[in-house]
Formats: C-alpha cells, structure tokens, sequence
C-alpha cells in the first residue's frame, strides 16, 4: 500500500497501473525513455527514505490522518525497516512496438536493476 501511494505521486504526466502482484507499469504518453527517468529516480528516492514500520494489528492507526500523525510523532528511525524499489525503463521501438513487447523489455531492465542491487532504475 506503501509503495503504491507514493508510486501514485507520479510526477510527468504518468500513469500508474498494477501489472501482477508486486509489479506496477507506469506509462508516460509521449515521452522517451529518457524523459522518464528522473520522475522515476523520484520516486524510487521516495520509497527507499519513507520511514516504514511493521506493526502489530493493535498498533495500526485507525486513519490516513493518524498514520501521518504517528510518524510525524517519531523522532527517530527505530523499528523502521527500509523498503526499496527496481524499475525497468523501455519504450517503443522497432523491436518492440507493441505494448505486450515494450513491457517485455521493461521486466528484462527490472531484472538487471536487481542484478545491480536492487534500488535502482535501468533504462
């Protein structure tokens, strides 16, 4: 849920659908590849710094509002664990101009970013 709030800040006009159980597409009409990378960087740096806690079912908070207010609430890192993100970059090409092949191409990036150490974009 995480993940997918701070995924849906997209900036550059993109748009963000989920693709499998922990994977999300995120297309950008119009734009390259390249045009993409640092609102996808961002994104990325959102996720790794968010102060994620694992609680209890007794300790969650019982809205938005008072989730926000609880993190704002802690002063340091304790009992955070961090949460990092891959991205695979493709766009249409000769090689691939369908939208099945593209995301073919983009899943194969997703794996080399993981090969690096994951917390990485690869384009």
């Amino acid at each position: 849920q995480m993940v997918a709030t701070q995924l849906a800040k997209v900036k550059g006009r993109g748009k963000v659908y989920r693709y499998g159980g922990e994977e999300f597409t995120v297309v950008f009409r119009g734009k390259n590849a390249h045009e993409c990378i640092d609102d996808l960087e961002e994104i990325r740096e959102r996720v790794a710094n968010y102060p994620f806690r694992v609680r209890d079912h007794d300790e969650r908070p019982e809205n938005g509002d008072a989730g926000s207010k609880m993190r704002q609430n802690r002063a340091n890192k304790e009992g955070t664990v961090q949460v990092t993100i891959s991205i695979g970059v493709a766009q249409r090409n000769k090689q691939a101009d369908e939208p099945e092949l593209v995301i073919k191409e983009a899943d194969g990036l997703l794996y080399q970013a993981k090969e690096k150490g994951r917390n990485c974009v690869c384009y």
